[in-house]
């Protein structure tokens, strides 16, 4: 940095820097809604850097009981490889009581968290459309109807089965700010699938995704996605070759994809249940 520029040190990102967060993520070519930033800002502690009054960088926190999830890592394009990351990471790990941290890493961004300790442990697919080519004839869809919050007990029972630790913040910001859930369920009424849909740039987003069986799942994306006339972005984790499949046969093609990275004992879950993250900001 210049020594004409005043480091104000990280301190709390507050819902009045609201805005600016909004304006840095555009910056960076990240597309995030207002709703979701909000939601962030409520059910975790993020944090800001600035510098002469501006906003240079950015990291949210989420804790989910014994583990922690790190997103939104920003840092302004003319502060680039100044270690302002790194020392983002290292603060917001510092003030967390958790010794568990998991997070979804661009390319760009994980040689950053290797060196603070972070390992491999997964891939997601990101996947675009501009429109949905679907669904087919073969997909029946009379088991999948819409989710309400009487549903959000068994969603996030299964959602705790599926990544192995209970993410009840992660499942009360997915009803906060989809714009639609659904729900695929067998004839006695047990929930086989959920996943919802929200607002994406100029188009939308799908997730989270979680669902018992690869049928179930397509199920749930086929309701999801029916119907749209807007652009849809996927993001499905890298092991799901069925509905990854099932998602280039209905028009989606491969745009980018993240490395699924933790720090510590990060419960594993079962992985066959997780077929897409809510975000990348929150895995």
């Amino acid at each position: 940095m210049h020594a004409s520029e005043k480091l104000t040190g990280i301190q709390e990102l507050t819902r009045e820097a609201l805005h600016d967060a909004l304006d840095l993520a555009r910056s960076r070519g990240w597309t995030i809604h207002e709703p979701e930033w909000k939601a962030l800002l409520h059910q975790g502690a993020c944090f800001a850097l600035y510098v002469d009054d501006e906003l240079v960088s950015t990291i949210t926190t989420i804790r989910q009981g014994d583990v922690c999830v790190l997103g939104m890592l920003l840092v302004k394009d003319t502060y680039q490889r100044r270690g302002i990351g790194t020392s983002m990471m290292r603060h917001a790990m510092a003030r967390l009581p958790v010794r568990s941290f998991a997070l979804a890493a661009t390319s760009m961004g994980a040689p950053v968290y290797r060196r603070i300790g972070f390992i491999p442990r997964g891939r997601i697919i990101q996947l675009h459309a501009d429109h949905f080519d679907g669904p087919s004839a073969d997909i029946n869809l009379p088991s999948v109807r819409p989710g309400c919050s009487h549903d959000l007990a068994a969603m996030a029972s299964l959602d705790t089965t599926a990544y192995g630790w209970p993410r009840g913040e992660a499942m009360a910001i997915a009803m906060q700010i989809s714009r639609r859930m659904v729900v695929d369920t067998s004839q006695d009424g047990q929930i086989l699938g959920f996943g919802g849909i929200r607002d994406h740039g100029a188009g939308s987003l799908v997730g989270p995704l979680t669902a018992r069986s690869p049928s179930a799942a397509s199920r749930v994306l086929a309701a999801l996605c029916q119907g749209a006339q807007e652009p849809i972005t996927l993001q499905i984790w890298a092991n799901h070759h069925e509905l990854l499949a099932w998602a280039r046969a209905h028009g989606f093609q491969e745009t980018a994809s993240l490395t699924y990275m933790v720090h510590g004992p990060v419960p594993v879950g079962t992985g066959g249940y997780q077929f897409a993250p809510l975000s990348g900001a929150l895995c």
